[in-house]
């Protein structure tokens, strides 16, 4: 029979193996996207469409400067690129989170292995604050004080002397 912090374990850890597959499910259609503009951005039309709109490019209180086509695709491909290392990142720190849960699920009726995924959980809970993932980082948090008072029960207190 589990004890009712164990069962909060439980189902704080499903909470959390959801929320994360949701945010890799998530990212991997973000990369999906980026890889399709990056696509595009290799199309001679749309660079040639590029090339017909690069006068309405400028900067007008820095001087007058125009981009062309490759210009406009050279910034075009920085932008994608840097949008897959984000979310490279994302999908890592959602990979951590992810550990966390899992691990909290498998031991949380085993207080000689609940170490490790209350370390987890620290380190999912800083991963999920690198992504912004405030719903993550409260339910992981909040996951570490149960699994730190599942390794360290209280003591049971005895009757005080002369009862």
């Amino acid at each position: 029979m589990y004890s009712s912090d164990a069962r909060m374990v439980r189902g704080l850890s499903i909470a959390v193996i959801i929320l994360s597959s949701l945010a890799i499910a998530g990212m991997l259609v973000v990369m999906f996207f980026l890889g399709v503009g990056g696509a595009a951005l290799n199309d001679p039309y749309v660079l040639n469409e590029i090339a017909l709109n690069a006068d309405q490019a400028t900067i007008d209180e820095l001087g007058h400067y125009n981009m062309d086509a490759s210009d406009a695709a050279a910034l075009g491909s920085f932008a994608i690129g840097l949008g897959v290392a984000l979310t490279l990142g994302s999908i890592l720190c959602s990979a951590v989170t992810l550990v966390a849960g899992i691990l909290a699920l498998l031991r949380h009726n085993q207080p000689e292995k609940i170490g490790a995924a209350f370390g987890w959980s620290i380190a999912g809970a800083i991963a999920a604050l690198l992504t912004g993932r405030i719903i993550t980082v409260v339910l992981l948090v909040v996951m570490a004080v149960y699994l730190n008072k599942l390794r360290n029960p209280a003591p049971a207190y005895a009757a005080p002397y002369g009862q």
